[in-house]
Parts: C-alpha cells; structure tokens; sequence
C-alpha cells in the first residue's frame, strides 16, 4: 500500500507539500498540485486521515456553540457547519449556550477538557479571556458575531446596521412614520440601523418608539411586547421586530386584540426562518445568510486547523437583503389605530 512518502518521492516534492495539496491549501500551485494528485492517482494513494491526526496529536473533531438551538437560525448554521465538518472528515459536537453566561462560561472550561481541534463560537456575555485562554491551549477558535478587539479573534459577521435600515426604510417607502422597533441588548446595532434610517427622513429620536426585551427570542416575547405598545394606548401603524419568533409572537397577540396584520398593523421581522414564508401570506423579513454563514465559518476553522495557523483578527462581514412577504403593505389613514 502507498504512502505519502511515496507520493511525495513520484511528485518530487515534500511530504508536507503532499499534505498540502490534497486539502486545498492555497499555498500550492495549480501546476505542483496536479503533479501530487498525477502521483496519488499512479499509485492508487489512499490518505490515512486518523493516523495523520494522532501524529499531529488531533482529535479529529470540532464543536459549533449554539446561542439557541431552538431557534431555526441557529439550526441553519449549524447545518452549515455539519455539512462542512462531514465533508472534510470530522466529528461534530454540539453545545447549546441559551444565552446564559454560566453556561457559556461551563461550555468553555467542557471544550478545554475535551480536547477538540477548534470551536465555532457565537458571541457572548462575558468570558472573553477564558475563551482566548482556550485558544492559547491550542483550540482554535472562530467567533460568530462581534469579538472585542484586544483579544484578536477571527470573525464571522453580519452587517446588521444594514439590515436595521433596510427593514426601517421599507417600512418608510410604503408611508408609515411611526414605526416602533422591538428591540433587545443583544441586537443593538439592528437598533441602530432603525434609528439612522428614521433620522435620515427627518424624524427625531423622540418620534421613534422602542420596546426592549430580555431573554433569548421566543413567541411569549413578542406577546410581552405588543401589550406593552397596547398599554401606551398610541400604537404605530408599523413594528420592525429584531427576530422572526419575536414578529410571530407580535402577530398573533395582535390578532388576539382584533387587530390584523397588515390591515391594521404592517409587521416585519428578522432572520428569514424557513417557517417565514409559510405563514399567511408570508413574514416580510430580512434575510441572512444562515447556511452559508455556517458553512464558510467552518471551512475558514478546518483550514486553520490544516495551516496550524493562529488567529489573526481577520473579520468576513456578511450581507443582509429584504424579503417582501404579505405581513406589510401601504399605510392608509382610515386604518390608524388612536
């Protein structure tokens, strides 16, 4: 049976060159890598991953942190993860935060005893020097949202102020103007999009209306929400909610108080779940890149993990783009709500 001495010795170049080519690094050339695969092909060269991890003393297996795994959001990404991670021959773990800093906290001090090759972590409370006291003990790490920048970690990000205004400025093209945000500590820069969206058509900061929730999206949030709105007696003819759960909630504590939606109220979400298009006539939403936020986090960790590359601090932002579904439509003044 070949080896990959052999396959180097045919190809006339290193071992580690071999290696190289047959996971795609970018650092070897079209021609050198033709050579390699001519050679693994003459002698029918099948590579031993196991045996190349226990030299390189790896596991063969990574883990994606979920904030919520109940979310479909976070169940799209991690589809995207498994399917890279099955591709290229590891092993998946899954943890489950829920938001809650113990267990983010837990999680981590799990990850260093369990010895993975690399995590794909989303953003988190607190525990941002342990996380890179992981990183130092040779897991590589890759965080999904915003990482404070001393600690140089690499990220994956989505332009969420972009997405705030494109969902704000929809509401603003179809003539409504006042237009309540449902809003969350997490999500501050969705916030932010709104209010410079509401800005920019000359509407202060004092016009605008915004509910905060706490805990992790669910549909009772949304509800919460709405009945705060409802309490303040002068509902918008509009509400921009931070996550799809969250509108559904809105949705049907409006219904519940006679109100339809987009008769009476224009709704409009954020995420785009698969379930937002199966509704009514469907959730306007802005969309996110679920699967492929997933799927390029992963293949950027297990390249990586094949380099022996550190963390540099690099950041890949991804782009948000609006769905127009059937749960906002034009304001008209005879259905204003007092």
């Amino acid at each position: 049976m070949a080896t990959i001495t052999d396959v180097a010795k045919r190809a006339g170049v290193a071992r580690s060159t071999v290696s190289r080519a047959l996971n795609e690094s970018d650092y070897v050339s079209q021609e050198t890598r033709e050579r390699v695969l001519a050679a693994v092909k003459e002698l029918n060269y099948v590579p031993n991953v196991h045996a190349e991890r226990l030299r390189r003393g790896m596991s063969g297996a990574i883990a994606f942190v979920s904030m919520n795994i109940t979310n479909p959001f976070w169940t799209e990404v991690a589809r995207g993860v498994d399917e890279v991670a099955w591709e290229q021959g590891y092993d998946l773990v899954l943890y489950n935060t829920a938001g809650d800093s113990e267990r983010e906290r837990a999680t981590i001090t799990s990850l260093g005893r369990r010895h993975v090759d690399g995590a794909i972590f989303p953003w988190i409370r607190d525990g941002w020097a342990s996380l890179k006291e992981l990183e130092e003990q040779g897991v590589f790490v890759v965080v999904l949202g915003p990482a404070p920048q001393e600690y140089q970690f690499d990220t994956f990000t989505i332009d969420n102020v972009r997405g705030g205004r494109l969902a704000t400025e929809h509401l603003l093209q179809l003539g409504h103007r006042r237009i309540a945000f449902i809003a969350s500590d997490l999500t501050r820069e969705r916030e932010r999009g709104y209010m410079l969206a509401m800005e920019e058509h000359g509407l202060a900061p004092d016009q605008t209306q915004v509910v905060r929730t706490e805990g992790s999206p669910k549909l009772e949030t949304g509800s919460v929400a709405v009945r705060q709105l409802l309490d303040q007696g002068d509902l918008p003819t509009a509400v921009s909610s931070y996550n799809d759960m969250i509108a559904f909630g809105a949705w049907k504590e409006f219904e519940k108080h006679g109100l339809d939606v987009p008769g009476d109220v224009s709704l409009i979400g954020f995420d785009d779940i698969p379930v937002a298009s199966l509704i009514r006539d469907g959730l306007t939403t802005i969309a996110l890149p679920h699967y492929e936020y997933g799927r390029r986090s992963a293949e950027f960790l297990l390249h990586r993990i094949a380099e022996g590359e550190g963390c540099s601090g690099k950041s890949f932002v991804m782009q948000p783009r609006l769905v127009i579904r059937g749960s906002t439509r034009h304001v008209r003044d005879s259905n204003r709500i007092k």
